[in-house]
């Protein structure tokens, strides 16, 4: 009998601990984020391949387990898939085109970055497609240049440089 009386009186002590102190929580689990390097990418007419980098931008002690894929079927990445732990621990994905079913111009794709749980990391994609060189519109500027310093729009026939100095003073050259 002697063990009766002490039960109680300990099961009233731990009931009493519970409710002064309040029922031991669990610590949240740590969250994973998704970082990528670049949210935008354009391949040049001469770029078939691109590195991207992805990693875990989260707490400390998450992991990071992400997938990706493309939305055509011309573009592909390996690894399709991989683990972070943080952004020391970046995994390099060799994204690549494939333009032999592409017609000459530009063509957009989209990369996506899933993890379970996780909104997705949508990447553009742009392609440019054609002969390097090829001067579509006959200004003496091949396409690639044009696609990527433009013309002055006032005279499609010319093309500047933009220079800046020590001083910040800029300075343009036309030329032709």
């Amino acid at each position: 009998m002697k063990y009766r009386s002490v039960a109680p009186i300990s099961v009233g002590c731990v009931v009493l601990v519970m409710i002064l102190g309040g029922c031991p929580q669990p610590s949240p689990a740590p969250t994973a984020a998704i970082a990528v390097s670049a949210k935008s990418h354009t391949f040049p007419v001469s770029e078939d391949a691109w590195t991207l980098k992805v990693w875990n931008a989260g707490d400390a002690g998450s992991t990071l387990t992400f997938s990706l894929a493309a939305d055509k079927p011309w573009v592909t990445c390996a690894p399709g898939s991989g683990s972070s732990t943080g952004s020391g621990d970046r995994v390099s994905i060799a994204v690549t085109v494939s333009r032999a079913t592409l017609t000459p111009g530009a063509e957009n794709a989209t990369l996506t970055v899933t993890a379970s749980g996780l909104k997705p990391v949508p990447i553009s994609l742009a392609v440019l497609v054609g002969d390097a060189g090829a001067d579509d519109d006959n200004d003496g500027l091949d396409n690639e240049a044009e696609a990527y310093f433009g013309t002055d729009p006032s005279n499609p026939d010319t093309c500047l440089l933009y220079t800046s100095d020590a001083a910040d003073e800029e300075d343009s050259v036309d030329l032709g």
